[in-house]
């Protein structure tokens, strides 16, 4: 059915490019090949939208170009479209989730000093909005001093994690 349901949008599209329904119709053919694993497809629709940066759609589509991105191993790109889901909303949730995927992605870069900055922002800015968000980021913030060789902050940093998180984050800790 989403097959579909990608052809119908598609045709929509092509009908209608000037449409104000035109951006929605992306949205949904990117969350279409999304469910059907097809994520190099559903980033090319994401991304549409993003470029645009005129849409309802831009937060939620910059989250899942992110994520994409992130799986990919292309941090830089995830970065980029994390620091546009901050810039273009207030729903506390979506930018504790983007700054969270900053944070693992310049810990993943390499970039351990920009990972500990966005892990204080979600530590600081409302990391209890997105269930473990806390836990992880100071759980990455440990992490980010381990790679400093930062032994003494590391062991502080993996002690909170231990002390408040009885999930997968004080396990790794």
């Amino acid at each position: 059915k989403y097959d579909k349901a990608i052809v119908a949008f598609q045709n929509f599209i092509i009908s209608n490019p000037k449409s104000s329904s035109a951006p929605e119709a992306n949205f949904l053919i990117a969350e279409s090949y999304y469910i059907l694993n097809k994520k190099d497809e559903a980033l090319k629709y994401y991304q549409e939208i993003v470029i645009s940066n005129s849409t309802e759609f831009l937060s939620k589509s910059a989250i899942r170009s992110g994520n994409l991105f992130f799986e990919k191993q292309n941090y830089s790109d995830a970065i980029l479209n994390f620091l546009q889901v901050i810039s273009a909303t207030s729903n506390q949730r979506d930018i504790v989730v983007a700054q969270e995927g900053i944070f693992k992605s310049y810990y993943f870069k390499g970039d351990f000093d920009k990972s500990i900055e966005y892990s204080n922002k979600v530590i600081q800015e409302g990391g209890n909005t997105v269930m473990g968000a806390e836990n992880r980021a100071i759980l990455f913030k440990g992490k980010s001093f381990l790679q400093k060789k930062d032994f003494n902050q590391a062991k502080t940093e993996f002690e909170k994690v231990i002390a408040m998180a009885k999930d997968i984050s004080g396990a790794e800790a």
